[in-house]
């Protein structure tokens, strides 16, 4: 009886543990979607750098985002980046006049990998995207659910 209980509890604890995980990776790429636009490096003016038709994703503990690239607007490149969410120190917006608004997101570490048709790039410690409506309070939320997710990755 006594080990039946422990299978029990054990079972619940591990089904639970497992929705919070998911309920907060589905909340994430969800909100991150819904306010996903497209970034240019200048707006009113040339492009030098676009990207946009974001997608989000997760795999074990790491974000996984995938866009397309140009810079010149006519080829377009497919990106990828693959943040560890453990790593994640700073999200916040950042407004400049020689950009569009992007969402930053900081690592402690050089631990971003960026990908390009495949091949990779380069690791790095910060790396910007664009977004589009900002009807998300993105500085504390995000920060805190990405600490919260964190949580499960040990």
């Amino acid at each position: 009886m006594k080990n039946y209980l422990i299978a029990i509890c054990t079972f619940f604890c591990f089904v639970t543990y497992g929705q919070s995980k998911m309920e907060l990776q589905n909340f994430i790429v969800r909100n991150l979607k819904s306010s996903s636009g497209t970034w240019k490096s200048k707006p009113n003016s040339l492009i030098f750098q676009i990207e946009k038709n974001y997608s989000f994703a997760f795999n074990n503990c790491d974000l996984i985002i995938t866009s397309e690239y140009s810079g010149d607007g006519i080829k377009w490149n497919k990106m990828k980046i693959i943040i560890p969410i453990t790593d994640i120190n700073i999200v916040r917006i950042v407004s400049d006049n020689s950009a569009s608004d992007r969402l930053l997101i900081e690592t402690s570490s050089h631990s971003i990998r960026r990908y390009c048709d495949g091949k990779l790039l380069d690791f790095d410690d910060s790396t910007l995207f664009g977004l589009g409506e900002y009807s998300i309070d993105i500085d504390s939320k995000y920060l805190s659910l990405f600490q919260k997710l964190s949580k499960y990755c040990n």
